[in-house]
């Protein structure tokens, strides 16, 4: 049975982006990266405002929590998944 990754990184081909996938990399997390599409304004569809109502990027869901803008993503992975 496969099991689904706890964290999903929805991002766009952005430096903020890069940060947060280079921070999952080097922690050894596993992640599912969904690209949300800028120029067709995918940020701004209801699905997303769900969990991010400021339809900005990136954006993670870890199970049941959102974490939103680059900066509070990485210190979230850092504080729940750095073993070190």
């Amino acid at each position: 049975m496969a099991h689904a990754d706890p964290i999903t990184l929805y991002t766009c081909v952005t430096p903020n982006g890069f940060k947060i996938r280079i921070t999952l990399e080097e922690l050894g997390l596993s992640y599912q990266a969904r690209l949300v599409g800028l120029t067709s304004n995918e940020q701004e569809e209801e699905w997303f405002l769900k969990f991010n109502p400021n339809g900005r990027l990136p954006a993670i869901t870890d199970r049941k929590t959102y974490v939103l803008e680059s900066g509070a993503i990485i210190l979230y992975l850092a504080e729940n998944y750095n073993t070190k």
